[in-house]
């Protein structure tokens, strides 16, 4: 009697779980499908990339400190902070390949400048 009804258990939760996929299944075929709407992609072509159509003017609105000033937050990653936009990114990324590793330098610390050698010349002969 008690693997019945540990059977009927098992088979109850499998049955959720089944459901459950159903419905993110069906939840991502339909966002498939809104990616073949040219006027989705176009959307989000602006929202994502900050793209504008020929003809029109594009604005980035900087803030006091000089960084896009952004009205609230858009996206958050899967361990929920604030996502930074994109060229912000590639920025960083620029700027970190540009650094040998282990140097210790990041964003706001000044590069050390290279102390030349002492050059030998004929007067250093004697």
């Amino acid at each position: 009697m008690r693997n019945w009804i540990d059977q009927r258990q098992q088979l109850s939760q499998l049955r959720q779980e089944n459901q459950d996929r159903t419905a993110a299944v069906a939840d991502l075929q339909h966002q498939v499908r809104q990616w073949d709407d040219p006027a989705f992609v176009e959307s989000q072509a602006r929202s994502r990339f900050g793209w504008v159509m020929p003809g029109e003017v594009g604005y980035v609105v900087i803030d006091d400190t000089g960084k896009p000033a952004m009205a609230k937050p858009k996206a958050t990653n899967k361990a929920g902070s604030d996502q930074t936009p994109w060229w912000i990114e590639l920025r960083r990324s620029i700027e970190s390949a540009d650094r040998a590793p282990g140097t210790g330098t990041g964003p706001g610390v000044p590069t050390p400048t290279p102390t030349p050698e002492k050059t030998i010349g004929p007067e250093d002969d004697e």
